[in-house]
């Protein structure tokens, strides 16, 4: 069985899709500016201690092992921040957990 495939193969369509997201938001929401949304340096967990407690129950309806939060979190880091960063480059490897030049 494979994974599931990841949907933007390059950081580039990763981050046009994310503007894009963040357009329709402030298009549809009036609260939010779209000048006013602030693209973070570095991926961040928002609610620690909220998402910790949470983390078990979604994990457990994984397809299959999940890792625990915080190695999730330092997955999702090392993914996200290299986009965010502007430093990624190539593609994401699942199996390597690294970019990977194309």
């Amino acid at each position: 069985m494979t994974g599931p495939a990841f949907r933007y193969t390059t950081p580039t369509a990763f981050r046009s899709a994310l503007k894009e997201r963040f357009g329709q938001i402030a298009r549809t929401d009036r609260r939010y500016r779209l000048d006013e949304l602030q693209r973070p340096e570095s991926f961040v967990v928002p609610d620690v201690t909220g998402w910790a407690a949470r983390y078990p129950k979604v994990a457990a309806e994984a397809p299959g092992p999940a890792p625990d939060f915080a190695a999730a979190a330092a997955l999702a880091s090392k993914i996200f921040d290299p986009i965010l960063g502007r430093t990624a480059i190539g593609r994401w490897s699942p199996s390597s957990r690294s970019w990977a030049p194309d």
